[in-house]
């Protein structure tokens, strides 16, 4: 098949996963790697969404996990962007690449991952801490951005990421807070304050890093906590992620 097919391909083989998983590890056993990897070509070096979600369905079951792996490993000198998916497949050859100095793909298209970028970036900070400015500072803007609209455009989890980059990336966080629309992210943050607990937790967080702070960023951060002074005190347990962290690191133990 060919590369537009891919996230076709793997809405099957989700389905397969589900429905007959000895099948479809039969299927994945019996797949041409070296073919797959003459189709993906020079896609390896900045992947394209259509396949991350094939390797990622191909990466489902545990007793075939290692064939994604192998093919991923085998092929990582090509990579140039590393996207936050693979980083929960093969952690390992993702820090290799970041300590060469390469980039992790937190942002494509302008569309910043918060969820799989978040797990990815948790990851770092545990194995490799001090990776994580260097990580995040070319993504300033986009995170910037979207910070400011977290609450129009994007609904699922945010504060991992957010909390995260607040505790191991300072630097690239203070410029973050310096280029919010305060009159945007104040009417946005006030509205997550009111909603879910993901959504609320986020919001703490951001005000809570920028209540000290002069100028525009910390007013707006202390008229919130005027406004909503328990929503918007940050809990003091760890971030929360979605359940794929927990699946990741269960795979990966296996």
């Amino acid at each position: 098949m060919r590369p537009r097919h891919f996230q076709s391909a793997g809405f099957f083989l989700h389905f397969l996963c589900q429905s007959a998983p000895r099948k479809y590890e039969a299927v994945l056993r019996q797949l041409d790697w070296e073919k797959l990897d003459s189709v993906i070509g020079d896609d390896w070096a900045n992947m394209p969404h259509d396949t991350e979600v094939l390797l990622s369905t191909l990466y489902s079951r545990l007793p075939t996990q290692y064939l994604v792996q192998k093919l991923i490993v085998d092929r990582a000198d090509r990579i140039v962007h590393f996207p936050p998916r693979l980083m929960l497949m093969v952690p390992e050859v993702g820090l290799a690449h970041l300590a060469e100095g390469g980039s992790l793909r937190l942002a494509q298209y302008d569309h910043l991952s918060w969820d799989f970028g978040g797990i990815a970036v948790a990851i770092i900070a545990e194995a490799r801490p001090e990776l994580v400015e260097q990580v995040v500072t070319p993504f300033v803007d986009a995170i910037a951005r979207g910070v400011t609209n977290y609450n129009r455009d994007f609904t699922g989890p945010a504060e991992g990421l957010v909390r995260v980059v607040i505790e191991h990336a300072p630097v690239a966080w203070r410029k973050v807070l310096a280029k919010l629309d305060p009159a945007a992210a104040e009417k946005n943050l006030a509205e997550c304050l009111t909603r879910d607990e993901d959504h609320r937790r986020t919001a703490a967080a951001v005000i809570e890093s920028a209540i000290t702070l002069d100028g525009p960023g910390g007013d707006m951060a202390r008229r919130l906590r005027a406004r909503f002074p328990k929503a918007s005190t940050p809990p003091t347990d760890t971030p929360r992620f979605s359940r794929q962290r927990g699946r990741s690191r269960r795979k990966r133990k296996g």
